[in-house]
């Protein structure tokens, strides 16, 4: 295999047996753009690209414009590329994307010319698409002002600011919401990457343009190739693109939280319609902060532990839930897809008042872990559940293939300039765990992560009858202001039209009286000039004669007298009046 290509450098290669994959590090020489190479004999070739997408509100930014670069390209300007490569390429996976800090363009083809094709259209939409150049694609996909009739209230759409809407209309996801934000509060992760619903409209499209101009660039990009295909004719296609970009700084800071010295708190509530019980509608959540998602060793045995105490209706600690009898089911586990993981434990259907019994029931069942030990049998039947999951990928439902779920698993550790293998090589940390049992492993992970880490929270999301109205009603009160303000805008535009129409009415009024009476002056000064002519010669010529009769005689000195004499009278005048 040829080891550099034109504009790369291969910094890094090795073999990585556990995935059955060839390792290639690549760098881009004039960006530092990263590409991975999995090689192996996989004819479900893939690709993804992927940046780093930091929030920094919750306008939705980052989601919106996942879904808006597929709206047609430079290349391929066509209203809906996506949907037509989902009709008519041989594609065997396709999609997008956002995560809290990342957004993800991943594809798959088992045909190479397919999958050259499949790259070029997603290279080309995400370094140049018709976002940047056409507002409509903002408005279709974030949001925009609707009126279905004149006389209908103003409302909002926009495919984003729809699903979102949706999404949080379920408790279990408004939940899921709090968890960053709370246990993460002076990150960027604070922020709803998806968008909230309520701040998605004041998302303009200068904004959109500068988040895609400072994110979506080679110096920021990580991409992963995966399978039996032409590296050099990929290799060939990205550096079509990238060379076309000169190196940059793209900030990424802000994703790394100081540690609680204390457990938070935190009561919030969801909407349930006027009328409805509240009666078991609570949820309940203790969740934790766990390490970074760098340190492969720790991430594998929490995803243990999630087994050992989740996995299962007999796993020990969701069994002391249920029989407390206190909600209806227990959720949660290990979520590594962050710089840093959490470790959630949840209770559903239950109420607010049972929130200390069911800490306690928590606190008293990792105690008596602790203290009793947990079952070996237990331990090493979720030593192979987890070693079976890695190996065959199988913690994903659905078909994704392999390639797709080795580049979003990579960015565990290298989004955050960590080694994209930390995931690929679990065997060894599976071994070392396996050896570190008998010395109380995992009762030392429960100690250390669950009941000695005070960077916790633990969060009551209450049912609130009317909430839904009350927001409809808010929503509805500030399209009204909005509506308001954007006729009083266009009132103050009309007026300030008509000040400028009138005073420019006014200026060529005053420009026109201006012509005439110095028209007038100059009729004026014309025959004055042309009476005063008249006389002064005639006064001139009379004096002058009398002169000239006098020196010169009667006639010749009568005549020659009075032409120096008028010549004389309207050279006086000219000086008086000009000519």
């Amino acid at each position: 295999m040829t080891k550099e290509f034109n504009s790369f450098t291969l910094v890094e290669q090795k073999p990585l047996p556990d995935i059955r994959c060839d390792y290639y590090l690549y760098k881009h020489d004039k960006t530092g753009a990263q590409v991975m190479y999995l090689k192996t004999d996989d004819d479900n070739k893939a690709f993804s690209i992927a940046f780093r997408t930091p929030p920094y509100d919750d306008n939705g930014i980052a989601h919106i414009i996942e879904h808006s670069v597929l709206n047609g390209s430079k290349k391929y300007p066509t209203k809906e590329p996506f949907v037509e490569l989902l009709k008519g390429s041989l594609q065997t996976f396709l999609n997008a994307w956002t995560f809290s800090d990342k957004t993800m363009y991943p594809v798959a083809s088992r045909n190479q010319k397919d999958f050259e094709n499949l790259m070029d259209v997603y290279l080309d939409a995400v370094f140049y698409p018709n976002l940047l150049s056409n507002p409509q694609i903002l408005m279709q996909e974030g949001w925009h002002y609707h009126l279905e009739n004149k006389d209908d209230e103003l409302t909002y759409k926009g495919v984003v600011y729809n699903e979102m809407k949706g999404a949080f209309s379920q408790p279990e996801s408004e939940l899921n919401r709090l968890v960053e934000p709370t246990l993460f509060p002076d990150t960027f992760y604070k922020h709803v990457s998806g968008g909230m619903p309520a701040s998605i409209p004041t998302l303009t499209q200068e904004k959109f343009i500068d988040f895609h101009q400072t994110y979506y660039h080679p110096s920021n990009a990580r991409v992963t190739l995966y399978g039996n295909l032409d590296l050099a004719k990929a290799m060939e296609q990205l550096s079509e693109y990238f060379d076309a970009f000169e190196a940059k700084e793209v900030p990424f800071v802000g994703y790394q939280q100081e540690p609680f010295t204390s457990v938070k708190e935190l009561t919030s509530t969801y909407s349930v319609s006027k009328g409805d019980s509240t009666e078991n509608k609570t949820l309940l959540e203790y969740a934790w902060a766990t390490g970074t998602s760098t340190n492969g060793e720790e991430g594998i045995a929490l995803s243990i532990l999630d087994e050992l105490l989740l996995g299962s209706n007999t796993a020990p600690l969701k069994k002391a839930l249920l029989k407390a009898n206190i909600g209806s089911d227990v959720m949660g586990g290990y979520s590594a897809y962050t710089y840093s993981p959490t470790f959630e434990v949840i209770l559903k259907d239950t109420d607010a008042d049972k929130k200390e019994q069911f800490v306690q029931i928590i606190q008293q069942e990792l105690q008596r872990l602790v203290k009793e030990g947990i079952s070996r049998k237990a331990i090493q039947a979720a030593l192979n559940k987890t070693a079976f999951r890695y190996k065959e990928l199988t913690a994903l439902e659905g078909s994704t293939p392999k390639g797709v779920m080795y580049g979003m698993n990579a960015l565990t550790s290298w989004l955050y300039d960590g080694s994209p293998y930390v995931s690929f090589e679990y065997q060894q940390h599976l071994d070392a765990i396996q050896a570190k049992v008998e010395e109380r492993y995992f009762e030392n992970i429960i100690q250390k992560y669950l009941l000695d880490n005070t960077h916790a929270a633990i969060i009551t999301l209450k049912p609130e009858p009317g909430l839904l109205e009350e927001k409809e009603a808010e929503k509805n009160r500030l399209l009204q202001e909005k509506a308001e303000e954007k006729e009083r805008a266009k009132q103050e535009k009309e007026e300030e039209k008509a000040q400028r129409l009138k005073e420019k009415e006014e200026e060529k009024e005053r420009l026109r009286q201006e012509r005439e009476t110095e028209k007038e002056r100059s009729k004026q000064k014309t025959v004055m000039k042309s009476v005063g002519r008249s006389v002064s010669g005639s006064i001139g010529r009379e004096i002058g004669s009398g002169i000239g009769k006098s020196v010169f005689g009667k006639g010749l000195g009568r005549r020659l007298g009075g032409n120096i004499g008028a010549a004389f009278g309207r050279g006086i005048l000219e000086t008086l009046f000009g000519k």
